[in-house]
């Protein structure tokens, strides 16, 4: 599967890295593809919106621009937000997206297709796996 005895330790995280951005690829591609409707704006957050390289990677794939909010745990934000809907701290959405904050916008930099021999070992990788 490619390691080498000249493979290192920085070889094995890039390689996990970047298995992040090609899963988000194919996540992305089912979601267009399965829901048809165009999607306007790519949001992440969660523990791995932290890594730039995952992020901006991953804009890169999908070819759109990603925004990264200040707060990357949505999870408590969002049941904040909930909590506050139903005591009526809040009394619609719209108050809410007033509070959103983006830290940072990755857009697109470099070409799909510079990834794509990466991308097509990956998935042969993948499907190697699946009989392991």
């Amino acid at each position: 599967m490619g390691l080498k005895p000249t493979t290192t330790r920085s070889h094995l995280v890039r390689a996990i890295l970047e298995s992040v951005a090609f899963r988000n690829k194919q996540l992305f591609d089912i979601i267009v593809k399965k829901v048809r409707i165009p999607l306007q704006t790519v949001r992440a957050d969660g523990g791995v919106s932290n890594n730039s390289f995952v992020m901006q990677m991953t804009s890169d794939l999908i070819n759109k621009k990603i925004e990264k909010p200040s707060n990357t745990d949505m999870s408590s934000l969002g049941a904040a937000f909930l909590a506050g809907l139903a005591s009526g701290l809040w009394t619609d959405k719209e108050q809410l997206k007033k509070l959103r904050r983006i830290e940072t916008v990755f857009e697109p930099q470099k070409d799909e297709e510079e990834y794509k021999p990466a991308m097509d070992t990956w998935m042969q990788a993948v499907k190697c796996s699946l009989h392991w």
